[in-house]
């Protein structure tokens, strides 16, 4: 997952290499969602694993509440940004 997401980010624009951009980019973000749901699943079973039974729930509930609260707090950060922002400066903003 480490070296698609590190790929995403050297990837040449659609200006430099044509169809082969956006190809590349779709492949790597494949890879990377071959990496982090097993990540996700054997996260959840080690955690599961290794707490007691009382808290076995609640403990194997970390990993799923982390990676929503991600989303979220990025969802809220974009909300933010389109409200502060003029249209002008949204657009032109890369």
């Amino acid at each position: 997952m480490g070296a698609s997401t590190t790929l995403i980010g050297v990837l040449p624009t659609y200006a430099m290499t044509g169809i082969w951009a956006p190809i590349l980019f779709v492949a790597l973000r494949l890879f990377q969602g071959f990496g982090a749901g097993p990540e996700i699943a054997g996260a959840t079973v080690i955690l599961a694993e290794f707490a007691s039974a009382r808290r076995r729930g609640v403990i194997s509930s970390l990993i799923c509440l982390g990676t929503n609260s991600g989303t979220l707090d990025a969802s809220t950060l974009w909300a933010i940004l389109v409200a502060s922002l003029s249209q002008d400066q949204f657009l032109s903003w890369r």
